[in-house]
């Protein structure tokens, strides 16, 4: 069934480049204060401790060693300061406008959901308006954001549907790659840890031979349990998780076309199944961040 171009439709589109682009923005920020708070807390420690070390043989040196490392954990607790609840929140509901956009959009080009209907490109207008309505205070973010230019996607059933959101755009550029990607940090993560803690245990060992190289133990601890907690800040292993589960149902769905009980299901059915286990995906992420930044959980 061929689906016309309409204007809704492709300012819609642009309206998904902007919150994607003001997303990524918004995210940029306490992404790069959890990596700098990595780096300088195991960088505080390490010249906290050879300032101390260091005074015996020259005063002057060790003092200015210990200013550097009192500044460097100062640092530490500013950025902590910048990662805040307000933060993640902005971030997170800006992708979800970029996502539920995106939905939208595809959902128009197929004429299905609320748009098998003759007034549907004033429905898609309307809906993106209630989004970004409903985003109003992150508009302030979106003034100096441009639209990439790119042509809608040439979907018009459901078979163009399949192979251009689901598998191209989904499985092939996101969540398979992702899912590794993913794998890959928790990896090396793990790895960096367990070296780390070997390191404080043999550092240990030898302070019955010479007390200051014992010492260090406490730095290679405090950073082994640094990484441990920058990895899980980063979610690392929970996305893989999200991102493995999610394209195994996305690669079922594409290539047998069925319900979870082995149901076929319409195209209308199943471009609707689609969206909801990519918008499922979406909301857990989102709610696993705001729960993980939320001092406190219970409240509203």
């Amino acid at each position: 069934m061929a689906t016309p171009r309409g204007s809704a439709a492709e300012w819609a589109w642009q309206r998904q480049s902007v919150w994607s682009k003001t997303a990524g923005r918004l995210k940029s920020g306490p992404q790069r204060a959890r990596q700098w708070r990595l780096g300088l807390t195991v960088m505080g420690a390490g010249l906290a401790l050879a300032g101390s070390q260091l005074q015996p043989v020259h005063q002057p040196a060790g003092i200015t060693m210990a200013v550097v490392a009192a500044v460097v954990m100062a640092a530490v607790g500013v950025l902590g300061g910048r990662h805040s609840v307000h933060q993640v929140r902005q971030w997170t509901r800006a992708r979800s406008v970029s996502e539920a956009i995106k939905s939208e959009v595809f959902l128009f080009l197929t004429s299905t959901g609320d748009y098998d209907t003759d007034d549907r490109e004033q429905r898609l207008d309307a809906e993106v308006q209630r989004l970004e309505r409903e985003a109003g205070d992150l508009y302030r973010y979106t003034d100096e954001v441009r639209a990439t230019v790119r042509p809608l996607p040439a979907v018009c059933d459901v078979d163009t549907y399949l192979d251009l959101r689901v598998r191209r755009s989904q499985l092939e550029h996101y969540y398979e790659p992702r899912a590794r990607l993913m794998r890959r940090r928790v990896r090396m993560f793990k790895a960096i840890e367990v070296t780390l803690a070997l390191v404080a245990a043999g550092l240990a060992a030898a302070a019955s031979v010479s007390p200051n190289v014992g010492a260090w133990a406490a730095v290679a601890t405090t950073a082994a349990g640094t990484v441990a907690a920058h990895a899980a800040a980063e979610r690392y292993e929970l996305l893989w998780i999200e991102y493995s589960r999610t394209a195994a149902e996305l690669r079922r769905l594409a290539d047998r076309r069925t319900a979870a009980n082995a149901k076929p299901l319409s195209p209308t059915e199943l471009i609707a199944e689609c969206e909801n286990v990519i918008s499922v995906q979406n909301q857990a992420w989102m709610a696993k961040w705001g729960e993980e930044n939320n001092p406190n959980p219970g409240s509203n």
